[in-house]
């Protein structure tokens, strides 16, 4: 589904579209952070968290940065009785924390170090196009598993190449259930993690053969092909505008955050195809980070990042949500000096390899149509593959001859289609452009479904 032209969802139900979003209790991130320290600074006493000792400066002593000094913990959303008694440092790279007892003695079965974006989206964090879609791998809870000691490191390594600046919080369950948490730091910005420039590493057993369809002869686009190309069916958003989706650079993909080899083999099957029905996108997996186009975003939405406060940072969503596709555009590498069209995001769930083929329909153009056995078709009566009405639409899409929004009448000039009777009937009766009168693109799709993941 596109969001204001934005967006296009898919759902869980064999990566059929949409879904609301039910009414859930917040676990969000306590925005009130502790006042930092002006002419006097608070310095941790080598005994306990609670025992501070007073130490003035002068206007002319060095800046401190305050995150470095040790504070306790204040504002913690829960009952009175059950926040947890701690101070936090945030020093090298890691979150230190000092404990007035063990979160054990206090009551306490579970602690994990939580961060969020620091950033703010506008609506959902694959607004933030800046980020590709990084910002969603951000959203982390990273366990504590000692709970007896009185003290704990976190060291928080970006977990994404393009760098995200967080906040930092604590979510703390007791055990009668409680959950309390409470904002450590802000805005912190990592000082560890990939880099753009790191290579793009691509699990053993998957390769692209970008001969497999090299006896392929592209036909001629047909009237069927072009109006299938563009016409909505929507269930779950109004129908935008009926133009041509062109994808505007050299398509280099990588996958990020939790994918399993299915994922990249998926991919590496669609990546053949596009060889020859979309020539010019010249697809392949990137080779680093910084030449990436196209990134895809693997993740499992856990349960507390379901929360109504927290799907501003995050797309998971309660009624199921599969995946979704970001058409905004975003500044790409410098390697390929070039804007690329949106991201992709997937929850690895069971039908996450349906899903993923859905949502890159959509990046090459596929809107949601009414014809069972694509792709592209929600919710029901839906293929696993790209069918070949799903391939002779992208051919259209992604033809040298059409450009990026085009109208319907524009394309059909550059396609040199002409304005007869057969173009007047399916206009009349849209049901009609199901059938892809182009045999060429049914053994296409054939052998793209035999050479397939199951």
């Amino acid at each position: 589904m596109r969001k204001l032209a934005v967006l296009m969802l898919s759902a869980m139900t064999l990566s059929a579209c949409g879904g609301g979003v039910s009414s859930v209790n917040s676990e969000a991130l306590i925005t009130t952070e502790a006042a930092a320290p002006t002419t006097t600074s608070t310095i941790k006493a080598s005994t306990a968290p609670t025992t501070t000792q007073k130490q003035t400066t002068t206007s002319t002593a060095p800046a401190v940065d305050p995150k470095t000094i040790w504070t306790s913990v204040q504002g913690w959303d829960c009952a009175s009785n059950r926040h947890l008694a701690v101070s936090a440092r945030y020093a090298n790279g890691t979150v230190e924390l000092e404990f007035s007892t063990s979160p054990s003695s206090q009551g306490f079965s579970e602690l994990a170090v939580q961060t969020a974006p620091s950033i703010t989206p506008r609506e959902y964090a694959w607004d933030a196009n800046s980020t590709s879609g990084s910002s969603l791998h951000h959203l982390r809870r990273i366990a504590v598993t000692d709970l007896e000691s009185n003290s704990v490191s976190v060291t928080l390594t970006s977990p994404t190449q393009r760098q995200v600046n967080i906040q930092v919080g604590l979510a703390a369950t007791h055990s009668d259930g409680t959950i309390c948490q409470a904002n450590i730091f802000p805005n912190i910005d990592y000082e560890s993690g990939p880099s753009l420039s790191d290579a793009v590493l691509i699990p053993d057993g998957v390769s692209v053969n970008n001969d497999r369809y090299s006896s392929f002869v592209m036909p001629e686009p047909t009237a069927q092909a072009l109006i299938y190309s563009i016409s909505q069916n929507d269930p779950y958003g109004p129908a935008v505008d009926e133009n041509i989706f062109d994808y505007p650079a050299k398509l280099r993909v990588a996958l990020y955050g939790e994918p399993t080899t299915n994922h990249w083999r998926t991919v590496a099957d669609i990546l053949e195809v596009l060889q020859v029905i979309a020539p010019d996108l010249d697809a392949r997996f990137a080779q680093t980070h910084d030449e990436v186009t196209f990134p895809i975003h693997v993740t499992t939405c856990a349960n507390w990042q379901k929360q109504t406060a927290l799907r501003r940072f995050t797309a998971c969503n309660a009624n199921g949500m599969g995946g979704y596709f970001s058409n905004g555009d975003i500044q790409s590498g410098a390697t390929t000096s070039s804007v690329s069209r949106g991201f992709v995001w997937i929850d690895n769930g069971t039908y996450s390899v349906t899903n993923l083929r859905h949502e890159i329909g959509h990046a090459m153009g596929l809107p949601h149509v009414n014809c069972a056995g694509s792709m592209m078709i929600v919710p029901d009566n839906q293929g696993q593959f790209w069918n070949a009405s799903d391939l002779g639409a992208i051919a259209v899409h992604q033809d040298s001859r059409t450009t990026d929004k085009m109208t319907l009448e524009q394309a059909r000039k550059a396609l040199n289609i002409p304005q007869d009777y057969t173009w007047e009937s399916l206009l009349a009766d849209r049901t009609k452009v199901c059938d892809n009168p182009s045999p060429a693109f049914d053994v296409l799709a054939a052998d793209l479904k035999s050479n397939s993941l199951k």
